[in-house]
């Protein structure tokens, strides 16, 4: 995991979260408010998650309507889990595919082979 908190992953993970903008979560927090936040609690923030006490907050469920009628249900997670997120996914992607696809992982283009049931 410390690996994960290393400054330049979350420095990556941070302009990741910041260059994708998206809506608050649960929480009402901005992109534009998580400089501040992090800023503020982020000795808090490492300590829950080195200890794995770490508790995702509230996803925002969000109907969204189909172009064929209907709606379907978008779950927003706050922006501070999705900077944990992406610190998580930008360190195991690259541990799992070597040093050598970083390139492919920050391209979007890669995907785990993920299975729809």
């Amino acid at each position: 995991m410390e690996r994960v908190l290393a400054p330049a992953n979350l420095r990556r993970a941070y302009q990741r979260v910041v260059s994708n903008k998206g809506a608050p979560g649960a929480d009402g927090m901005t992109v534009a408010d998580l400089a501040g936040y992090v800023r503020q609690y982020w000795p808090t923030l490492k300590a829950r998650l080195l200890a794995g006490e770490y508790q995702p907050q509230a996803v925002r469920a969000v109907e969204i309507p189909k172009p064929q009628g209907g709606t379907r249900q978008l779950g927003i997670p706050s922006v501070v889990d999705r900077l944990i997120q992406q610190a998580l996914q930008q360190h195991y992607l690259v541990a799992a595919c070597g040093a050598e696809t970083v390139g492919c992982v920050d391209s979007g283009g890669f995907k785990l082979a993920w299975r729809s049931r």
